[in-house]
């Protein structure tokens, strides 16, 4: 599978948004926080300290954990090894264009 493009939007306050595989879902979200930014300085009068921002990017690389779809074992009262509920992780990294 071809890794075709990721993007992120973040927030000085609120933090992480959002990843998103989807440029235009990810610029509506991009857009709607910059709104709620806006309206927050107009409608509540809070103060701008120089530090306010909100981010579109493109990601490149993303180190990520994933289920390997294994389950784990675990040894029961008898000594003998059972499957458990918790699936396996492991982690991948993926490149983007």
């Amino acid at each position: 599978m071809e890794n075709k493009e990721l993007w992120i939007v973040y927030e000085y306050e609120l933090g992480f948004i959002g990843v998103y595989e989807d440029e235009d879902e990810a610029s509506l979200v991009y857009e709607q926080t910059k709104d709620n930014l806006n309206e927050d300085f107009q409608i509540n009068g809070s103060i701008i300290h120089g530090d306010e921002r909100v981010i579109l990017a493109k990601v490149k690389k993303d180190y990520h954990s994933f289920d390997t779809k294994e389950f784990g074992l675990k040894e029961n009262d008898n000594g003998i090894e059972e499957k458990t509920d918790t699936e396996l992780c492991c982690f991948k990294e993926d490149t983007y264009k």
